[in-house]
């Protein structure tokens, strides 16, 4: 059998084995609590429940992240729930306690401070609801847990096992009760009581929800003669003969002596309409107290009662301890037979709430004349609230007409060895003719323990920012470790408390200033000197630069000066300074914001700075628990309207945490930096965060922004988005603001452009829709389904799909073209036949609307394909890339989704079709070998009557057909319908040097709200031997940011290539580059590009030579057509502007009209440093 060796222990493995979920509060994650050790080990060893065969889950939360909030979830589905926890909490979670009290869950309490804990928390929050039990020893621990567990279920409220660990911190180990006797209890007569709820929202803290009892179940006997209401007077129980002594009357007993547990009545303004039942009452808590007690003692041997009473029989005095009684039952146990202290009692009140007060009566001897009550509590009111319990149970009527006289004291810390001078001191002040109230048992202050709370050492990546940006002039107001008399450092280190400190510091500069005000004109200086600094400090005492620049002159002169007036002055000389002041807090903060700083901080209009350090990994953002999503502080604040707002991070850009502590702390009024710190463990590495961070960052879970509202009266955007993604809830914000409009527009006035917003990506719904509508139009139709499923980046697959889509629907199949990642991933294995087409992107990967459907056929392990028919065509290039080693991610797309859909079953239609660049017709020769091949396995090869299609339109014939690169592109530049040109026009531009993009990020959200493609449009600048002058430089730099989205790549082609130019500037950007003496012509396009030279022309004349030779050549190779010219450089007088050579009429000798079939490239290589 186990063996137990703490309280903690004690109450952990009962908690653990009579739930389903225990919350198990900390310090830290890193840090184990009194209790942690313990639930670790047992869900470790997958220890199964006492209540049934599952394993009961084991959560941590940290004490600051609002603990008591996490249990209301599992507690409305029905799982038994219970807390360990520290007393901390208690006081902050009291507007959960009174919710909590009507349902069955057990908090387990540790009182604190160490070693002298606090009882008045547990006073404070005695009228909730809850019913209380008390434990002392180790032994008490754990039969007091099954208790509360057993008490919790079978009245369907809430109880709170309270106890001081240190108070057992010597006693011996103790055996573990088995499991089946703690299922017995558990199990003990059923839960007898059930719920009722108004069903709406109720004005009460209990909310409405009632535990209620059938009158004709539950039979509890009438209240003793005498009792009153007030003393919640129940059924007495078996009584501790009044014949006993010390020893005897704690026989069979765990304890050195007995203490105390309470409970609370549910809200006297609920009530029940049903006469057959009525709510659970504090008889009905005494009566099934007893009755576990009972079964317990029959089980164990030990026995217990809501109020006891240990000492002789014949005792005139008894000490009520509510504190911690190990010192007082050890001096007691060992006093000499004939000491004064041999002939006291001692009671204790084991069931705390509800007040037994009848109990009292029945528990002590008729001897009894006096009684002195020791609470350990914090003297807030002058008499003590089990004084006044007490006092209202011992009235003339209640104790057989005698009368007792009561005496407060005030319990403190007791060391072992001077427990019989207290105890003796109480006594003769008890046995006093007129006794004194209130007097103090003991120290005061009690020897401290080790402070558990710290700050984890990644969060001084922020520190270190603060420290570097302010200096001297820092200022934490809740700093950790920061000494504050008499406040306890949790306390310390709150919102409220550092809120309030900034708000005193605040008013003391503001005393400082007035007094250095009256000092510049006083004569008590020894000269003239100080009085005109301090004249000059105080003219501009409130702008933080001019006071900063001044103050240490000032300290300078008042420390020469030596007159006492100086000296008064220099003891509060940091207030010299405008201080940089700043409130530093956590996610905890984001539980519940009406009860944190922030709501103070933002509601006062106070210039204070906040930092919100967010350390909640991406991988754990969805909340099991819906109540304890945490909500945006950024968000939160924003709303507000008067405060400056940051989300940084740290390892997402430096840069921009600096610019927003910095922008804060000049922003007057409140400011709020939200700072993103992931990590699952405060000793994490800074990988781990840099690998979250960036997840976060990427995916939008996480958005970099500025918020600043006085950029409004400057005429400049409030908003700064600094990342690429935001989250929907911000974005709705913005759109809300009228901002949203401004950052979306084609024309972005600032750096970056939203691309997307998080969550729009899954869209299943929508694309089952789609695809059902598709199905049900196709119903009618004749012939075998045929489902295509294209990947495209630059259309050529799509047209593909389209085509054979619209050839197989006329051969008579039901055919049904989607882009792979529009099409239902489920829907894959019912289908009947599929062809796959995908051309291929980067280093061999799949187009951005194919990647969604490739990663669930590649990594889904259970995928059954054996029930289509499949083939896949592919679009590649076999030379472009010109090592060997990377020959592999020719057409890798294609041959991947082949092979993998083989894998897993699928029946090849026909072999797997690859279309190369390189052949003569590119991609369409192996295209043609394909297709008949694939109607010949569908069995539509020799359908008649097929209607006759027009050839498709080549490359070739867009070039021969476009008048010397002109098609319709000047056309297409000036309608404003679109952002796009004709598909044609796309190929010819190329030849202009530009590309026709679009967003691809923005490209799905942009699909689903029925818009078009976000086209803007690269442009490549030609740099001939790769020689570009610093005013030249400066120029393309220019061009980036007034034409295009501020990016300008140099590429290791020698070129300049400008991103984001959308199609209104296009025609301007081109001039700018023009007037910069460079061109864009033949940059792209099936004609010679740009020809690289790698030389230093100032090196030696060779390479000058080398470099002019290369120019001549690019020069020589260029296109004679002077649609260049007409399109792009025709001035506002109609003036053309050649610098493409002396082109004058549209003839091309080198090239012809069909120019190149492919690009062509040439590289001049100066030996010896360069080799290839």
């Amino acid at each position: 059998m186990a063996s137990i060796t703490t309280a903690g222990e004690a109450v952990a493995r009962i908690a653990y084995q009579a739930s389903d979920v225990v919350f198990s509060v900390q310090p830290s994650l890193r840090t184990d609590s009194l209790f942690s050790k313990s639930l670790k080990s047992l869900k470790a060893n997958k220890t199964a429940s006492a209540l049934s065969r599952g394993t009961p889950e084991v959560q941590p939360i940290r004490y600051n992240e609002d603990p008591l909030l996490s249990a209301f979830y599992p507690l409305q589905k029905g799982e038994t729930v219970s807390v360990v926890t520290g007393s901390s909490i208690l006081i902050t979670s009291v507007p959960h306690l009174y919710r909590l009290a009507n349902f069955p869950i057990v908090i387990h309490v540790a009182l604190e401070p160490s070693p002298l804990p606090d009882y008045s928390v547990i006073s404070s929050i005695r009228q909730c609801g809850f019913t209380f039990l008390h434990s002392e020893t180790i032994q008490e621990a754990q039969d007091i847990a099954i208790t509360a567990h057993a008490l919790a279920l079978k009245s369907g409220k809430g109880v709170i096992h309270f106890f001081d660990p240190v108070n057992s911190a010597k006693d011996p180990a103790i055996t573990a009760v088995d499991t089946h006797i703690v299922r017995e209890i558990l199990n003990l007569g059923g839960n007898v009581a059930t719920h009722t709820s108004t069903g709406a929202e109720s004005l009460y803290a209990d909310s409405g929800r009632v535990a209620i009892v059938s009158a004709d179940d539950l039979e509890v006997a009438p209240a003793g003669q005498g009792e009153t209401s007030a003393n919640l007077m129940v059924p007495s129980q078996t009584q501790t003969p009044l014949n006993a002594s010390i020893e005897n009357s704690s026989v069979g007993s765990s304890r050195r002596d007995s203490s105390a547990g309470s409970e609370a009545p549910s809200s006297t303004a609920t009530t029940v309409d049903n006469a057959g039942v009525r709510p659970v009452n504090a008889a009905d808590i005494f009566e099934w107290t007893s009755q576990i007690w009972t079964a317990l003692s029959e089980k164990v041997g030990r026995t217990y009662n809501a109020i006891e009473y240990t000492g002789p029989a014949d005792a005139k005095s008894a000490v009520f301890v509510f504190g911690s009684t190990g010192v007082f039952v050890d001096a007691l146990s060992h006093a000499e037979a004939n000491s004064e202290l041999a002939k006291i009692g001692l009671i204790t009140a084991r069931l705390y709430r509800p007040w037994v007060g009848g109990q009292i009566v029945n528990s002590i001897p008729n001897s009894v004349e006096k009684i002195a009550v020791l609470e350990q509590v914090r003297k807030t009111t002058k008499w003590g609230p089990s004084f006044m319990d007490l006092l209202s149970s011992v009235t003339p009527s209640t104790v057989r007409g005698q009368s007792l006289t009561v005496v407060g004291y005030r319990l403190g810390y007791v060391e072992p060895s001077t427990a019989v001078q207290a105890l003796r001191g109480a006594l003769q002040n008890l046995e006093a003719t007129s006794p004194i109230q209130n007097l103090d048992i003991g120290s005061s202050n009690a020897p401290t323990a080790q402070d558990t709370l710290e700050q984890p050492h990644i969060e001084n990546a922020y520190l270190k920012i603060l420290n570097q940006l302010f200096g001297e002039r820092l200022y934490i107001a809740n700093q950790l470790g920061a000494q504050n008399a008499g406040v306890s450092t949790t306390i310390a280190a709150s919102p409220e408390y550092g809120f309030g400190s900034l708000l005193a510091r605040k008013e003391h500069r503001e005393r400082f200033i007035r007094e250095v005000e009256e000092a510049s004109k006083s004569s008590s200086f020894a000269t003239d000197v100080p009085k005109t600094w301090l004249s000059r400090w105080a003219l501009s005492a409130k702008e933080a630069a001019k006071a900063n620049k001044i103050a240490p002159d000032v300290i300078a002169r008042l420390s020469n000066d030596g007159s006492k007036l100086s000296r008064d002055l220099l003891q509060s000389k940091k207030l010299f300074y405008e201080e940089s002041q700043w409130l530093i807090g956590s996610d905890a903060w984001a539980y519940d914001l009406g009860n944190s700083g922030v709501h103070h901080v933002l509601a006062s209009g106070a210039n204070v700075n906040m930092l919100i350090i967010d350390s909640q990994p991406y991988s754990e953002r969805t909340a099991a628990d819906p109540t304890r999503r945490k909500k945006d502080i950024g968000l939160y604040a924003m709303n507000f309207g008067n405060a400056y707002v940051a989300s940084t991070a740290v390892y997402g850009s430096y840069t921009q945490v600096l610019q927003a502590m910095a922008e804060a702390e000049q922003y007057k009024g409140p400011s709020v930096v939200v700072a993103y710190l992931p990590y699952h463990q405060e000793d994490d590495s800074a990988l781990t965060v840099l690998q979250e961070t960036k997840k976060a960052i990427d995916l939008g879970y996480w958005p970099l922004y500025r918020w600043n509202p006085e950029n409004e009266e400057k005429g400049e955007p409030k908003f700064a988005l600094d990342s690429e993604r935001i989250k929907r809830e911000l974005e709705e914000f913005l759109r809300r603001d009228n901002q949203l409009t401004q950052l979306m527009n084609r024309h972005p006035k600032y750096s970056a452009v939203l691309s997307e917003s998080y969550g729009t990506e899954v869209r299943a719904l929508q694309k089952r829709k789609a695809k059902d509508s598709y199905e049900k139009l196709l119903d009618g139709l004749f012939g075998a389904p045929l489902t295509i499923l294209f990947a495209s980046d630059n259309g050529n697959a799509q047209n593909i799909a389209t085509r054979l889509g619209n050839r197989g629907r006329a051969r008579g199949l039901k055919t049904m073209v989607m882009a792979m990642d529009d099409y239902p991933t489920d829907d894959l294995a019912t289908e009947e036949n599929v062809v796959f087409i995908s051309s291929t992107a980067g280093q061999g990967e799949f187009p951005v609307n194919g990647r969604g459907l490739w990663e669930h056929i590649k990594n889904s392990g259970d995928l059954d394909l054996s029930s289509i028919n499949y083939s896949v065509f592919g679009l590649g290039d076999s030379h472009y890339w010109p090592r060997k080693e990377d020959k592999i991610y020719y057409n890798k797309p294609a041959k991947d989704l082949d092979a993998r859909i083989a894998f897993l079953g699928g029946r090849k239609l026909t072999d797997i079709g690859l279309g190369d660049d390189q052949d003569p017709d590119a991609y369409q020769t192996g295209y043609s070998e394909w297709e008949p091949r694939l109607w010949q396995s569908l069995g539509v090869d020799k359908v008649e009557g097929l209607p006759e299609e027009p050839a498709p339109l080549t490359n070739e014939d867009i070039k021969i057909q476009s008048n010397f690169l002109r098609g319709t592109i000047a056309e297409g530049l000036l309608d404003e319908s679109t952002g796009a040109i004709s598909a044609s026009d796309a190929q010819l531009t190329k030849f202009h040097g530009t590309y026709m993009q679009d967003d691809r990020d923005v490209r799905d959200e942009r699909k689903a709200q029925g818009l078009e493609p976000a086209y803007s449009f690269m442009i490549r600048c030609r740099l001939p031997g790769g020689v570009a002058t610093p005013k030249q430089w400066l120029q393309m730099d220019a061009i980036s940011s007034s034409h295009g989205n501020e990016t300008m790549k140099l590429t290791t082609r020698q070129t300049f290539q400008f991103h984001g130019v959308i199609k209104r500037k296009l025609r301007g950007a081109m001039r700018a580059i023009n007037q910069s003496l460079m061109d864009t012509i033949a940059a792209c396009g099936d004609v010679n590009r740009n020809v690289m030279c790698s030389s230093l022309p100032t090196l030696s004349d060779f390479h000058r030579e080398t470099w002019a030779f290369s120019k001549k050549i690019s020069e020589h190779l260029l296109p004679s057509t002077t649609a260049y010219h007409e399109i792009w450089l025709k001035d506002e007088n109609d003036k053309k502007i050649q610098v493409g050579g002396d082109a004058v009429v549209d003839f091309e000798p080198l090239y012809g009209p069909t120019y190149l079939p492919r690009k062509f490239k040439i590289t001049i290589a100066i030996p010896p440093s360069q080799r290839h």
